[in-house]
């Protein structure tokens, strides 16, 4: 599912990812009030998406995911690399 966002509510999640991620970030997904980044850090890392305290590691892996899509419900995840 595609999801246009307006220029405000870019600018709203873009300043966001600026305050929380120290690390760089090749995929990120809002998702159930939450914010999932795949970082440099080879892990799914997941945030509070109104305060950006952490939340735990979705998922490790052995090299940095590129892509991540959720299902509409939320329950299925699937992650990727080029």
């Amino acid at each position: 599912m595609t999801v246009i966002l307006t220029a405000d509510q870019f600018a709203f999640i873009h300043e966001k990812c600026q305050r929380i991620f120290a690390n760089s970030i090749f995929a990120v997904s809002l998702q159930n009030e939450r914010l999932y980044a795949a970082t440099d850090g080879n892990a799914i890392e997941s945030y509070l998406f109104e305060d950006g305290q952490p939340d735990g590691v979705l998922s490790r892996f052995s090299a940095p995911a590129t892509h991540m899509c959720f299902s509409s419900s939320g329950s299925v995840v699937v992650v990727g690399a080029r």
